[in-house]
């Protein structure tokens, strides 16, 4: 599967209400993407985590919940083998579950975001429920990632940001461009 279709499967079934089938494929398509710019001798876990930090950047703001994803440790939750980072959550909890067929823990869950002013990260112990923004923010870093200019969807697909309007089609491979657009962007951090 291109990687292109997993944004626009994750786009098309986020919109369907199933935002755990949409993070599958949004999870799947940054790690497509990481897999075209780190060697693969480095481990699906080092190239997911490092693709997620590379793309910090976009993946924060399109987020949209005022977390700092580069310092916050949710230290409600335990990993096997690392801090609760929530790139590290994203890959043990959600993507390798997705992966391996199994069903996700009880507690981890993408929630539909029903009003666009107000999203929020539920956690408690050994859970954490996340707006389905985060759908939109990993399929943001595949899409502008100059490593995947050369890709192409159905027309009509598109990202937003507070008012930018990015037609995916026209912003693949972007990364230079979007990061000017997203460095205009200020938005309380925690």
């Amino acid at each position: 599967m291109k990687i292109s279709d997993r944004v626009q499967y994750a786009i098309d079934d986020a919109n369907s209400g199933k935002p755990l089938s949409a993070l599958m494929h949004a999870c799947f398509a940054l790690e497509g993407t990481g897999n075209k710019i780190f060697d693969n001798s480095i481990g699906s876990h080092n190239v997911f985590v490092n693709t997620f930090k590379r793309y910090h950047w976009a993946i924060e703001p399109m987020f949209a919940t005022g977390i700092n994803i580069e310092e916050t440790i949710f230290r409600n939750i335990l990993l096997k083998k690392r801090e609760a980072h929530l790139s590290e959550i994203l890959y043990e909890i959600f993507r390798c579950n997705f992966a391996h067929g199994n069903e996700l823990p009880d507690g981890f869950d993408v929630e539909l975001t029903t009003d666009p002013n107000r999203r929020t990260v539920s956690l408690s112990k050994q859970s954490i429920i996340m707006p389905d923004t985060i759908i939109y923010a990993l399929c943001s870093a595949v899409v502008f990632s100059n490593m995947n200019g050369n890709c192409k969807i159905k027309d009509g697909y598109y990202l937003t940001l507070g008012t930018m309007y990015f037609d995916i089609n026209k912003w693949w491979g972007r990364e230079d461009d979007a990061k000017i657009c997203f460095s205009t962007v200020n938005s309380p951090r925690i």
